[in-house]
């Protein structure tokens, strides 16, 4: 088994983690609305936080919320990379196999998501071999021409 290597890519699967982070950037845009909603809310019920009222709060409160997306999309990224990078190293060697290339076992690192999905491809890795191992045996064996049996009773 190799060594652990580091992944150094963030984003191993693009089409599945901008998904992932467009979901949290709506999900922090929601929250913004909702801050900013329950501030002015409040000022129009009357009620004063600061002088000059709580309008003085919102720009502070979106500046220091603001500063969470960065870490949260970090975060998400690290965490999907986790799926993403097995999932496209197992999408690779499949490609691999369907081109009838050698294929060496599939093995993710401790800490990736699915691990699984490596023990099932290698299962069905190996099959495959066993399979073309015996057509090319099967092959092998009908263009060779048997020796012929000696003859009944040993006089020729």
């Amino acid at each position: 088994m190799k060594p652990r290597q580091r992944r150094y890519r963030l984003l191993a699967d693009w089409k599945l983690q901008s998904g992932f982070c467009l979901r949290v950037s709506l999900y922090w845009l929601m929250c913004q609305v909702a801050m900013v909603g329950t501030v002015l809310g409040i000022s129009f019920l009357g009620e004063s936080f600061v002088a000059g009222g709580p309008q003085r709060l919102i720009v502070p409160a979106v500046l220091v919320s603001s500063l969470f997306l960065p870490i949260a999309l970090f975060d998400l990224l690290k965490y999907t990379n986790r799926l993403a990078g097995p999932l496209r190293r197992l999408r690779h060697d499949m490609e691999q196999l369907a081109k009838q290339k050698e294929v060496a076992e599939l093995r993710f690192r401790p800490s990736d998501l699915m691990q699984d999905l490596s023990e099932n491809f290698n299962q069905i890795r190996s099959q495959l071999y066993r399979i073309e191992e015996g057509k090319d045996n099967f092959r092998n064996q009908s263009r060779c021409p048997e020796k012929p049996l000696p003859a009944a009773g040993g006089a020729e």
